[in-house]
């Protein structure tokens, strides 16, 4: 599976548990699979990136609300749309955690994904937040 495919899994995942946040983790993974693709949540073929960011994601999530949360201007985290924060959750997740991943991507990613599922105001929202943690944390490739 192309790693473009799988960060859209990943993303459809956490905003579907948005709606869900005292939902058991394992449980709304296993349905999505089932209910929303011909891939099977025990699936050898599923590849470990999606689960590594989906639940790498959740378990560190107060983590990285607080961090983005430190980097929203005049905003809180209730004020930003579900769509946008789950972007930023799993972007920030990535530029944290996922160390084989060039920064620049996992930012480009998330912008060309709030461009598709939210709208170009929302990409530069999330381009201008994920650029000061980078640059707050001193974040490099």
């Amino acid at each position: 599976m192309i790693r473009k495919k799988e960060r859209l899994h990943v993303f459809f995942l956490l905003y579907q548990f948005s709606f869900h946040d005292e939902a058991d983790y394992e449980e709304l993974f296993n349905d999505y699979f089932l209910q929303f693709t011909d891939i099977k949540p025990d699936d050898n073929n599923l590849d470990d990136f999606i689960k590594g960011e989906y639940f790498g994601t959740l378990k560190r999530k107060d983590e990285i609300d607080s961090l983005i949360e430190n980097f929203l201007d005049k905003w809180s985290l209730s004020r930003i749309l579900r769509i946008d924060l789950t972007i930023l959750r799993m972007s920030v997740y990535e530029m944290l955690y996922v160390s084989e991943m060039p920064i620049k991507v996992s930012i480009n990613e998330a912008i060309l994904i709030a461009k598709e599922y939210s709208d170009d105001d929302s990409a530069k929202f999330i381009n201008g937040v994920l650029g000061s943690i980078v640059i707050a944390k001193n974040i490099k490739s």
